[in-house]
Protein backbone atom coordinates (compact mmCIF):
# COMPACT_ATOMS: atom_id res chain seq x y z
CA UNK A 1 0.00 0.00 0.00
CA UNK A 2 2.99 2.31 0.56
CA UNK A 3 3.88 2.22 -3.13
CA UNK A 4 0.32 3.21 -4.02
CA UNK A 5 0.59 6.21 -1.70
CA UNK A 6 3.86 7.19 -3.42
CA UNK A 7 2.21 6.97 -6.86
CA UNK A 8 -0.70 9.12 -5.71
CA UNK A 9 1.74 11.68 -4.31
CA UNK A 10 3.65 11.63 -7.59
CA UNK A 11 0.52 12.54 -9.55
CA UNK A 12 -1.05 14.83 -6.95
CA UNK A 13 2.10 16.44 -5.59
CA UNK A 14 4.30 18.86 -7.40
CA UNK A 15 1.36 20.76 -8.79
CA UNK A 16 1.58 24.46 -9.20
CA UNK A 17 -1.24 26.54 -7.76
CA UNK A 18 -2.19 30.19 -7.77
CA UNK A 19 -4.64 31.43 -5.14
CA UNK A 20 -6.21 34.85 -5.60
CA UNK A 21 -7.46 36.70 -2.50
CA UNK A 22 -9.80 39.52 -3.53
CA UNK A 23 -11.04 42.16 -1.12
CA UNK A 24 -12.30 45.72 -1.16
CA UNK A 25 -10.32 48.69 0.12
CA UNK A 26 -11.65 47.99 3.65
CA UNK A 27 -10.33 44.41 3.63
CA UNK A 28 -13.76 42.79 3.24
CA UNK A 29 -13.82 39.79 0.87
CA UNK A 30 -15.47 40.18 -2.53
CA UNK A 31 -17.38 36.97 -3.36
CA UNK A 32 -18.81 36.08 -6.77
CA UNK A 33 -16.20 37.88 -8.90
CA UNK A 34 -14.98 36.05 -12.03
CA UNK A 35 -11.22 35.85 -12.52
CA UNK A 36 -9.41 34.56 -15.61
CA UNK A 37 -5.80 33.36 -15.78
CA UNK A 38 -3.93 33.31 -19.09
CA UNK A 39 -0.49 31.68 -19.16
CA UNK A 40 2.36 32.50 -21.54
CA UNK A 41 4.49 29.88 -23.27
CA UNK A 42 7.67 31.04 -24.95
CA UNK A 43 8.06 29.22 -28.25
CA UNK A 44 11.05 30.32 -30.29
CA UNK A 45 10.21 33.64 -31.88
CA UNK A 46 6.74 34.04 -30.39
CA UNK A 47 4.73 33.82 -27.19
CA UNK A 48 1.69 31.56 -27.09
CA UNK A 49 -1.19 32.58 -24.83
CA UNK A 50 -3.21 29.78 -23.25
CA UNK A 51 -6.97 29.66 -23.24
CA UNK A 52 -8.11 31.45 -20.08
CA UNK A 53 -8.66 29.37 -16.98
CA UNK A 54 -11.66 30.65 -15.04
CA UNK A 55 -12.70 30.70 -11.40
CA UNK A 56 -15.11 32.67 -9.24
CA UNK A 57 -14.28 33.98 -5.79
CA UNK A 58 -15.98 32.18 -2.91
CA UNK A 59 -17.47 33.69 0.25
CA UNK A 60 -13.94 34.38 1.56
CA UNK A 61 -13.07 36.26 -1.64
CA UNK A 62 -10.72 33.51 -2.81
CA UNK A 63 -10.35 31.40 -5.91
CA UNK A 64 -7.65 28.85 -6.69
CA UNK A 65 -6.12 27.78 -9.97
CA UNK A 66 -4.42 24.36 -9.83
CA UNK A 67 -2.06 23.94 -12.77
CA UNK A 68 -0.77 20.68 -14.15
CA UNK A 69 2.49 21.16 -16.06
CA UNK A 70 2.16 24.89 -16.76
CA UNK A 71 4.46 26.43 -19.37
CA UNK A 72 7.64 28.05 -18.02
CA UNK A 73 10.03 30.61 -19.42
CA UNK A 74 13.75 29.95 -19.94
CA UNK A 75 14.47 30.78 -16.30
CA UNK A 76 11.82 28.30 -15.09
CA UNK A 77 9.23 30.90 -14.07
CA UNK A 78 5.49 30.72 -14.76
CA UNK A 79 4.20 33.91 -16.38
CA UNK A 80 0.68 35.02 -17.05
CA UNK A 81 -2.02 37.60 -16.62
CA UNK A 82 -4.96 37.67 -14.21
CA UNK A 83 -8.07 39.44 -15.46
CA UNK A 84 -10.55 40.44 -12.77
CA UNK A 85 -13.92 40.69 -14.49
CA UNK A 86 -14.81 44.32 -15.08
CA UNK A 87 -11.93 45.65 -12.97
CA UNK A 88 -8.71 45.18 -14.92
CA UNK A 89 -5.62 43.02 -15.28
CA UNK A 90 -2.53 42.15 -13.29
CA UNK A 91 0.56 40.28 -14.45
CA UNK A 92 1.78 37.33 -12.41
CA UNK A 93 5.23 35.78 -12.31
CA UNK A 94 6.29 33.02 -9.92
CA UNK A 95 8.80 30.16 -9.76
CA UNK A 96 6.12 27.49 -9.37
CA UNK A 97 4.64 25.76 -6.37
CA UNK A 98 1.93 27.44 -4.36
CA UNK A 99 1.58 31.19 -4.81
CA UNK A 100 -0.87 33.66 -3.25
CA UNK A 101 -1.87 36.93 -4.91
CA UNK A 102 -3.67 39.57 -2.86
CA UNK A 103 -5.75 42.09 -4.80
CA UNK A 104 -7.65 45.06 -3.41
CA UNK A 105 -10.41 46.87 -5.25
CA UNK A 106 -11.94 50.23 -4.56
CA UNK A 107 -15.56 49.63 -5.63
CA UNK A 108 -16.08 53.36 -6.20
CA UNK A 109 -13.18 53.50 -8.68
CA UNK A 110 -14.12 50.12 -10.18
CA UNK A 111 -10.63 49.12 -11.29
CA UNK A 112 -7.38 47.62 -10.09
CA UNK A 113 -4.63 50.05 -9.21
CA UNK A 114 -1.84 47.56 -9.95
CA UNK A 115 0.38 48.10 -12.99
CA UNK A 116 0.83 45.20 -15.37
CA UNK A 117 4.18 43.78 -16.42
CA UNK A 118 5.59 45.48 -19.51
CA UNK A 119 6.12 44.21 -23.03
CA UNK A 120 5.83 41.75 -24.58
CA UNK A 121 2.86 40.85 -22.42
CA UNK A 122 0.80 44.03 -22.56
CA UNK A 123 2.26 46.43 -25.11
CA UNK A 124 3.29 44.37 -28.10
CA UNK A 125 4.21 47.38 -30.18
CA UNK A 126 7.45 47.74 -28.23
CA UNK A 127 8.59 44.19 -29.09
CA UNK A 128 7.17 43.43 -32.56
CA UNK A 129 9.38 40.35 -33.05
CA UNK A 130 7.47 38.43 -30.36
CA UNK A 131 3.79 38.23 -31.35
CA UNK A 132 1.24 36.80 -28.93
CA UNK A 133 -0.61 33.87 -30.50
CA UNK A 134 -3.21 31.44 -29.10
CA UNK A 135 -1.65 28.31 -27.60
CA UNK A 136 -2.53 24.91 -29.04
CA UNK A 137 -5.45 23.17 -27.36
CA UNK A 138 -4.90 20.50 -24.72
CA UNK A 139 -4.84 17.04 -26.25
CA UNK A 140 -7.20 14.39 -24.93
CA UNK A 141 -4.24 12.05 -24.37
CA UNK A 142 -2.73 14.58 -21.92
CA UNK A 143 -5.72 13.99 -19.66
CA UNK A 144 -6.61 10.35 -20.29
CA UNK A 145 -3.18 8.72 -19.98
CA UNK A 146 -2.52 9.87 -16.36
CA UNK A 147 -6.08 8.94 -15.40
CA UNK A 148 -5.71 5.46 -16.93
CA UNK A 149 -2.37 4.90 -15.17
CA UNK A 150 -3.84 5.87 -11.80
CA UNK A 151 -6.94 3.75 -12.47
CA UNK A 152 -4.90 0.66 -13.35
CA UNK A 153 -2.68 1.10 -10.29
CA UNK A 154 -5.72 1.48 -8.03
CA UNK A 155 -7.34 -1.57 -9.61
CA UNK A 156 -4.21 -3.66 -9.07
CA UNK A 157 -3.91 -2.50 -5.49
CA UNK A 158 -7.56 -3.14 -4.62
CA UNK A 159 -8.51 -6.12 -6.79
CA UNK A 160 -8.04 -8.65 -3.96
CA UNK A 161 -10.40 -6.68 -1.72
CA UNK A 162 -13.22 -6.89 -4.31
CA UNK A 163 -13.35 -10.70 -4.32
Amino acid sequence: MTWLFAVVLLFAGGRDALTVHLSDNHGDPLPGVSIALELYHFSGDRIEVSDPLMCTTDAAGECRFVLSRPPRDDAGFIRGTLTVSGYGRRSVLWPGGSFDVYLWLDPQREHLEIPAEGAPYEGQESVPALPLVPAPRLRLADVLIPLLVVGVLLFLALKDKWK
